[in-house]
């Protein structure tokens, strides 16, 4: 079980081995010490491997520019099923919390998703759109 109150920089999950309730926190400064990483870790890496998939789609399967780019934007979403127990574990263990590598990671993976979540909308839309309207975004 896992919950995580953004708002308010805490977080409250169930370790299923002891099956002990853990209560953790960070501090607010954290997230605006790391805004520019933790922007570029979950957009600008995103982004960068969406291209980079889309064009190897591009010249090796043959797709047209926005299929692949519907296909990199499938396969550069992170699981956040993954990242968050670990970097809640690493978080309870001490391990880089002087630092805010756990904050940075579980703040970077949820802008990945959200970037990849939309762009893929975006890009299924205009795949899925016939006619002039392709690149109408307006109703």
């Amino acid at each position: 079980m896992g919950v995580v109150h953004s708002s308010t920089g805490a977080y409250c999950y169930s370790d299923s081995m002891r099956n002990r309730p853990q209560l953790g926190s960070y501090t607010r400064g954290d997230g605006e010490k790391y805004k520019v990483v933790t922007l570029s870790l979950g957009i600008l890496t995103a982004a960068v491997e969406s291209c980079v998939i889309a064009i190897a789609a591009i010249f090796v399967f043959g797709w047209s520019i926005p299929m692949a780019f519907t296909c990199g934007f499938v396969l550069t979403a992170v699981s956040p099923a993954v990242i968050v127990p670990v970097m809640l574990e690493l978080q309870s263990q001490g391990l880089g919390t002087r630092k805010g590598i756990p904050t940075l990671v579980l703040a970077s993976a949820a802008l990945d998703n959200i970037f990849c979540i939309t762009a893929f909308s975006v890009t299924v839309t205009i795949v899925s759109s016939s006619g002039s309207s392709v690149y109408t975004l307006q109703p």
